[in-house]
């Protein structure tokens, strides 16, 4: 017996100085160094939030620095020191010694400052690019019944978190019936590290800074739901925090830090909170129904108030950068690229996308065919994500891939994708798409519009006093492109019109409101009776450049005299239009190919 007991105890010893040896390691003076690597000092990992990490001096003093300004090496020194002893036995009731839940009831949203709209015009400066992290998929259980369906995914790329929700509603069902399961993943060693299941629908908000803790929107009557923090381990949850942001429904919510978060209501009303007090602090208006973007670093807000696009200084929580809308947007959905260079703005059947440095549009586009409306991501600086689904190439304006996933979320560099059996991290697009990307653009049979094609006129819509100058604007503007009028031969037809005038007001920062009349200047590329691009502007300008020996109102009447014709001369042709296919509806070919997304991941 004795000779059998040594080797394990021996072992078990060694096991135990090599669990030592880690901790001590966790604990040793070490060489930090910033991301610059300008700037280096001599400290001890303590311990971190999420965000900050806590380090000890060699004189016993702590200091708190945020993990993003830490060099890459020192980034993954502090997520390993923070690994979980995996031989720690679970804790099936983590929440056993837990304190009540704080709720708050007395909150007044006209105690919050107003942001105003105006700002000294566009000109920022782009953050550092985002590193690219390297994570891993998650395993997810099984379904657990037929109605047990994937619901959403939120992305913390900082806290290497990730949370899966998934809703149970059987047929007929009551409210008790129903469950959410939540599910909070480690994107680092590719598992999931906590989860809890709740009665009736629960929509997860945000996921804080440190990983653990989540936002989430509870129904509570039918004016208004409540927001809860919650704290989930193990295989439990605990509220910690419990308020009702607005008289309507809170539809997005992010955390900027540890104690700041931003949420906006379904009427578009934004608020940044304090949340230690739960107090709001500012307040700004929005067009109803719109969903904001947030840049990597959480440093920019892009708005949009239906006639107006801009950045708010989530800091100073001012706007910095506001531009004219190029026409009412409705219902927008907003999205920065990975680098923050570009931001999306999606409207119903519209895709526009802007230049953040300057403020200016870089693409307008109506890709016909397919719904974009109801959600947008920008996995790529060259390429968006429309309806969840649909990736549109930028450059050339191609309806490139459709992908058939569940839900999806975006942040910087990060693509988390949800399905039945797996969080799936991948990137968009994936290299199938790029090769057919490449070879489309030689495939002389499936565009409809490119360099050479003979482009029929229709001038229909023009006044027949101006048709003779459009006539020339345009076939200029064609020739430009190698292309050439034939009327006779002609494989698409490039439609030209104006709308109006109509009277409408315009609202110009610090110099007031103004009566114009407006006309919209139109054009399209039909292929057999159908527009397969189309474009419009207006004749009243965004941006206003007034002489000295003039002033803006009589600019502006002369603007309202007639429509912007220079527009047919001037306009923005596509390199490229596809070939519509199919019935004509959403989806149906109108990409260049389609795939699924599984376990496996982009295929």
């Amino acid at each position: 017996m004795q000779i059998r007991i040594r080797p394990v105890l021996g072992l078990m010893i060694a096991f135990c100085a090599l669990w030592c040896a880690q901790v001590s390691e966790a604990q040793e003076m070490r060489t930090w160094t910033d991301s610059t690597g300008k700037f280096k000092l001599q400290a001890s990992y303590v311990s971190h939030d999420g965000s900050k990490v806590t380090l000890r001096l060699a004189d016993g003093k702590e200091m708190k620095i945020e993990i993003r300004k830490l060099s890459a090496a020192d980034q993954k020194y502090v997520a390993k020191a923070k690994d979980e002893n995996p031989f720690k036995p679970a804790d099936d009731n983590p929440f056993e010694a837990a304190g009540e839940m704080r709720r708050v009831d007395d909150i007044d949203l006209r105690s919050a400052r107003l942001i105003g709209v105006t700002s000294d015009g566009w000109n920022l400066t782009l953050p550092q690019p985002a590193e690219a992290q390297s994570f891993k998929s998650v395993p997810l259980p099984e379904k657990r019944h037929f109605f047990d369906g994937m619901k959403q995914v939120l992305v913390r790329p900082e806290a290497r978190r990730a949370l899966v929700s998934r809703f149970l509603s059987p047929p007929v069902s009551k409210r008790e019936d129903q469950s959410t399961h939540l599910m909070l993943c480690d994107l680092e060693n590719g598992r999931i590290v906590a989860q809890c299941t709740a009665v009736g629908p629960v929509t997860p908000l945000a996921i804080h800074p440190d990983g653990e803790q989540v936002l989430v929107r509870i129904p509570v009557d039918r004016q208004a739901d409540q927001v809860e923090l919650w704290t989930i381990k193990g295989n439990g949850y605990q509220p910690t925090l419990a308020f009702t942001p607005y008289e309507k429904d809170c539809v997005w919510a992010e955390f900027l830090d540890e104690q700041r978060l931003v949420s906006i209501s379904e009427s578009g009303q934004l608020v940044f909170w304090d949340l230690a007090a739960v107090k709001p602090t500012a307040s700004f208006s929005m067009a109803g129904s719109t969903t904001p973007a947030l840049s990597f670093d959480h440093k920019w807000l892009a708005f949009c108030t239906g006639d107006k696009v801009g950045i708010i200084d989530t800091d100073r929580q001012e706007v910095v950068a506001v531009t004219d809308a190029p026409g009412r947007i409705h219902f927008p959905r907003m999205a920065f690229s990975p680098s923050a260079s570009r931001l999306a703005v999606g409207s119903q059947q519209r895709l526009m996308v802007f230049d953040v440095q300057n403020g200016n549009l870089y693409r307008d586009i109506t890709p016909e065919g397919i719904h974009i409306f109801t959600g947008l991501s920008f996995p790529d600086d060259d390429f968006v994500l429309g309806g969840g689904k649909y990736l549109i190439e930028l450059e050339n304006q191609i309806k490139l891939w459709e992908y058939d996933m569940g839900p999806v979320d975006c942040v910087g560099t990060t693509m988390a994708i949800g399905t039945s059996n797996a969080l799936v991290i991948g990137k968009m697009p994936h290299k199938t798409a790029l090769d057919m990307l490449a070879k489309a653009k030689t495939d002389p049979d499936l565009f409809v519009f490119r360099e050479g094609t003979r482009v029929k006129l229709d001038l229909n819509g023009i006044p027949a006093a101006d048709r003779s100058s459009v006539e020339t604007a345009l076939t200029e503007r064609l020739r430009k492109m190698n292309c050439t009028v034939d009327q006779a031969r002609g494989t698409i037809t490039a439609v030209a019109s104006v709308e109006g005038p109509k009277a409408k007001k315009v609202q110009f920062i610090a110099d007031g409101t103004y009566d114009v009349q407006e006309y919209i200047s139109k054009l399209s590329l039909n292929y057999n009776g159908k527009p397969a691009w189309q474009t419009q502007t207006t004749n009243i300008p965004h941006f206003v450049s007034v002489p000295s020996d003039d002033n803006l109102a009589n600019v502006l009447k002369r603007a309202s005299e007639k429509p912007n014709y220079g527009f047919f001369g001037s306009v923005a042709l596509p390199r490229f239009v596809q070939q519509p296919t199919g019935d004509g509806r959403a989806g149906s070919g109108q990409t260049l190919g389609k795939s699924s997304v599984d376990s496996s991941g982009l295929r």
